[in-house]
């Protein structure tokens, strides 16, 4: 699948090995590993993480964050442009966007 060199993935440089497993997962996601599906799949795995110093923010909280913003913006255009002539298209726009993060976010949950 990823077209190297088996010994490749025996040696010091693992760019070669991140590079298959993110094809891998491009593919297949974590399911393309069986330790994942047995051990890891469905549980609160945040504890292997939770000493790391993460700068990031995870995709569920993103969309979170997203969807919050979006309902902020809503409320907030509903408020400031009760006579605009387009509000209802607008407003029909960020649910839409709305709904599709929180289909985002379901399948994100069960990941």
């Amino acid at each position: 699948m990823c077209e190297i060199d088996c010994n490749k993935f025996l040696n010091e440089d693992i760019s070669d090995d991140v590079s298959c497993a993110r094809t891998i997962y491009s593919i297949h996601g974590f399911d393309a590993w069986t330790g994942w599906r047995s051990k890891c799949k469905g549980q609160d795995n945040s504890y292997y993480i939770s000493d790391c110093d993460l700068k990031t923010e995870t995709s569920v909280s993103l969309i979170e964050r997203l969807l919050q913003n979006t309902k902020d913006a809503i409320q907030s255009f509903l408020t400031t442009h009760k006579d605009d002539p387009n509000q209802s298209f607008i407003v029909r726009t960020l649910n839409k966007m709305s709904f599709a993060m929180r289909v985002i976010l379901n399948k994100l949950k069960y990941f």
